[in-house]
């Protein structure tokens, strides 16, 4: 069976975020303790075998350090470009290490990642709360612990992520801001997400609008004639 465009395209984006990354990542690994604890977990999850494992540490090889991680990464590379979904639980696992600099190796892969990382987003949100409906609430300022429940809250109204630019601006943000938003980050579901940081942080003339309120959301969406999602943070964020 011939693959479809959107699996070929995941694959490509996996492998790509990888390859931009590829010396970042090397680097980050180059230290032994880290390299065979995140080496360790990529066995138990079946990523590699205990033989590649035992290859890549074999000490006859003659192989330095650089080299053993500039190795491993090649290998994660050509896993991801086979299964793409596979990406998000490597940058989850060096997320996971603590270790600063091998962090920001993981948050420049998801960053060059075209399509969006639900463990590793949830793992790095600020304030991470659950997805779905929350009791209904006052219509306060909502702040950047928000963010999970406001993405949410227009994934699962149907908003077309692909009007996040047109959002931003209906809820205040500069052209400037979106400009480089639209710059710095690929595709729409990142761009959403930085879309919405903003607002939450209440940049530009967010306030002049209204402030970061599901109200002001609600009424950013009608104008955008997204009634699906406007309604549905109306029915279950807002009391009435």
């Amino acid at each position: 069976m011939a693959e479809n465009p959107e699996e070929k395209a995941h694959k490509k984006a996996a492998k790509d975020a990888i390859s931009l990354n590829t010396s970042v990542l090397s680097d980050a690994l180059k230290n032994d303790p880290i390299l065979r604890s995140v080496v360790q977990k990529c066995v138990e999850k079946r990523y590699l075998t205990t033989a590649e494992m035992d290859t890549l540490f074999d000490p006859y090889t003659g192989q330095s350090l650089a080299q053993r991680a500039s190795n491993f990464v090649s290998k994660i590379q050509s896993l991801v470009g086979i299964l793409p979904g596979k990406l998000d639980e490597f940058v989850c696992i060096l997320h996971e290490t603590g270790n600063p600099v091998v962090q920001e190796a993981a948050r420049k892969v998801a960053e060059n990642c075209t399509f969006i990382l639900p463990q590793y987003e949830e793992l790095t949100s600020v304030g991470s709360l659950p997805a779905g409906p929350l009791s209904p609430r006052s219509d306060s300022n909502l702040s950047i612990t928000d963010l999970n429940t406001v993405r949410s809250a227009l994934r699962d109204g149907n908003f077309k992520k692909t009007k996040w630019m047109d959002l931003g601006e209906e809820l205040g943000l500069s052209v400037n801001t979106l400009d480089v938003i639209e710059a710095d980050h690929n595709g729409a579901d990142r761009r959403l997400r930085e879309c919405l940081v903003k607002w939450l942080e209440r940049a530009d003339e967010v306030d002049d609008k209204g402030g970061a309120k599901w109200s002001v959301l609600v009424t950013a969406l009608n104008t955008l004639k997204q009634k699906e999602a406007a309604d549905y943070i109306k029915s279950n964020y807002l009391k009435n």
